[in-house]
């Protein structure tokens, strides 16, 4: 339950002369107010994380078995079709997914690492409280990368 009411939690006024000394009521509100703020912004940050993170996983994972498999064809590693006297020249629309499929792999994987270091960082912010950090302004971006991660792949999947 919030308290908001100072004077009930630090009843005992500061002398006259001493309110910004560095013991003062102020200062304890203060850490209080911004341990509480902290604590509120971690927990919302962690569980944004987590379920990025299971989000990445399971796209990664149906990204690289979109790019494994191709039409429901299966290669036959022991008799090559190819001529290697020929020059092969795939067609620029397979160029174009695969590009696209390997962009949105890479971007789902750069915002995964992102998001574990992330994690690492809330957790030694929580060890050792220190002055600003920015990591509200990358959570706030992984997902807008992610987007565009699966715009990426959207866009593969429209060509192939």
């Amino acid at each position: 339950v919030f308290n908001d009411d100072y004077v009930a939690r630090f009843p005992e006024p500061d002398p006259y002369g001493q309110e910004t000394a560095p013991n003062a009521r102020a200062w304890r509100v203060y850490v209080e107010e911004a341990a509480a703020f902290d604590e509120n912004m971690i927990g919302q940050s962690r569980d944004g994380l987590d379920v990025m993170l299971v989000f990445v996983s399971t796209f990664v994972l149906q990204v690289l078995v979109q790019l494994a498999v191709s039409d429901g064809a299966t290669v036959n590693v022991t008799t090559p079709s190819i001529n290697p006297a020929e020059k092969f020249e795939p067609d620029a629309i397979d160029v174009w997914i695969n590009g696209l499929w390997v962009v949105s792999l890479t971007t789902s994987l750069v915002v995964a690492l992102a998001a574990v270091l992330v994690k690492q960082w809330l957790l030694r912010y929580i060890s050792f409280p220190s002055g600003t950090w920015r990591v509200r302004i990358i959570v706030g971006m992984l997902p807008i990368i992610m987007h565009i991660s699966l715009m990426l792949f959207f866009a593969g999947l429209a060509l192939f």
